[in-house]
Order: structure tokens, then sequence, then C-alpha cells
């Protein structure tokens, strides 16, 4: 008895884990970028005329403008980062 307890509950942790991973994958490749520049100065031409770092793109449409640390979240697999080494 004690057998079959413990391995339903081993089968049952096994299923939640692969839960968790698989969906944890998905929320990746939905938020990744194909190409990230970072290391630039972005004029964003906006009310402030706000200066950033970097940018995200997707499917040829600039998904984010910010600091290096947040554009790098939009980092995937196959996302290609240009390092722009200070030029605007």
């Amino acid at each position: 008895m004690k057998f079959k307890y413990n391995v339903a509950l081993g089968l049952i942790c096994l299923l939640i884990a692969s839960f968790v991973f698989v969906n944890r994958d998905k929320s990746a490749v939905i938020n990744a970028a194909d190409k990230i520049f970072i290391n630039g100065i972005v004029v964003t031409v906006n009310d402030a005329n706000a200066i950033a770092e970097a940018v995200a793109v997707n499917n040829g449409k600039i998904v984010a403008v910010g600091s290096n640390k947040e554009i790098k979240a939009f980092k995937g697999v196959s996302t290609e980062v240009i390092d722009l080494h200070g030029k605007t």
C-alpha cells in the first residue's frame, strides 16, 4: 500500500513539474524579439525627447525601447543581438 502511495505521489509531482516547465517555455517564446540593439543612443522623438540605450524588434516592428537591462529581457534562443557601441 505504501509503495502505491509513493508511486502516485511521485507521478503527481512529475506532472506538476512538467506543466510548470512547459508553460514557462511558452511565455519565453511569446516575448522573444527577432533582434535587439543594445549599447546605443536611441532618440525616441516623443514629447519628452527621451534618450534610451536599447531597442527590441519583432517582425520588423519596434516592440520595446529602454535600458539595456530592460531590453535584454526580450532575448530568446534565436534572437540576434546587435551591439551599437554607443552609436546613434
